[in-house]
């Protein structure tokens, strides 16, 4: 049976009688001949057994078991007392103290042993005991973390899923729901609702001339300055790679023709500004005249049409009119 094991005891006859035993069964033996000796090992090493003499100088086993007990770091090591008196009174005030067992003097080697490796095992049990439980602590530990990293990822994912990240206007998704409930709204109350559609033109051409980051300050800029030029009860968000929608409740689109008017100006303007370049866009305009698939139908047409004409221009949608069909090809870049 291996193990550590402290013999405190003042007398060094019992300390050899005590050693012997112990190394019969495996155990290593470490001895201190009084009290305070004791306590200081047990502050430097690690046992799994202290075999401790009741009547003692200076210190008895009473208060180095209770010194023993009141200090957390020592305070699982079992302690079997040793008394040459069977004093039921002790017996009990020591168990009581957290004591492991009780033996008096002169006992049985055999039944000795036998009762030092009840103890020892006992010892490895609770200490197998103890770190199942440190790691299944540290296990909920670090599945609460994951659980809050999952959390806070789900949060960021639906977060992203209605807000576009790069410009911080509503997604494509977001926009899409919020115009639903405009047009249905305008269907109830029979107002009009009134949308545009508008385009960074030759926005991939920009990025690939002035870079990556360029490319999306084209795009906040544009977000700042459509949120900045609108109503609150109006609608801006990010509807494609380089479009912008805006929707209009209470609008016709002769009204809305001067809200693109004044962006024609202010959008390149700004662009301009940081980049010294003649950036424009091209915007589609279509009146509620339908159902939510009519009106992006228009939309798109209208965009198409505005777009077939050159950059930095627009359209009204016409219902009935067919969208022109635009060749695929590079736009150069000066």
């Amino acid at each position: 049976m291996s193990g550590k094991v402290l013999v405190i005891d003042d007398s060094s006859v019992n300390r050899h009688l005590l050693g012997q035993l112990l190394r019969a069964i495996g155990a290593e033996v470490t001895e201190a001949s009084a009290g305070p000796a004791g306590l200081e090992l047990v502050g430097q090493e690690t046992f799994d057994l202290i075999l401790l003499d009741m009547r003692m100088p200076e210190m008895d086993g009473f208060a180095v078991l209770s010194f023993l007990k009141s200090q957390p770091e020592m305070s699982h090591i079992p302690v079997m007392m040793i008394s040459g008196l069977e004093d039921a009174e002790a017996v009990v005030r020591c168990l009581e103290m957290g004591a492991e067992d009780y033996v008096t003097k002169p006992y049985e080697p055999a039944v000795m042993k036998a009762r030092i490796r009840a103890s020892l095992e006992r010892k490895q049990l609770r200490d197998r005991e103890r770190h199942q439980v440190r790691e299944v602590s540290a296990l909920r530990s670090e599945l609460n973390q994951l659980r809050e990293e999952l959390s806070a990822a789900n949060k960021k994912a639906v977060l992203n899923a209605f807000k576009d990240v790069l410009t911080e206007l509503p997604s494509k998704r977001a926009g899409s729901d919020s115009l639903r409930r405009m047009v249905a709204e305008a269907e109830r109350y029979k107002t009009p609702l009134t949308a545009i559609l508008l385009e960074v033109d030759q926005h991939t051409q920009w990025a690939a001339k002035l870079g990556l980051p360029a490319g999306e300050k084209i795009l906040r800029l544009a977000a700042e300055t459509l949120a900045g030029n609108v109503r609150a009860c109006d609608l801006v968000c990010r509807f494609g790679s380089a479009d912008f929608l805006l929707a209009c409740p209470q609008i016709a689109a002769s009204q809305a023709q001067v809200l693109v008017e004044r962006l024609a100006t202010l959008l390149p303007e700004a662009w301009s500004k940081a980049f010294q370049q003649d950036i424009r866009f091209s915007a589609g305009i279509a009146q509620r005249t339908g159902q939510l698939g009519d009106l992006l139908q228009g939309l798109d047409q209208a965009l198409a049409t505005a777009k077939h004409r050159g950059s930095g221009h627009w359209e009204v949608h016409k219902p009935g009119e067919q969208a022109p069909v635009i060749p695929k090809f590079s736009f150069c870049v000066s």
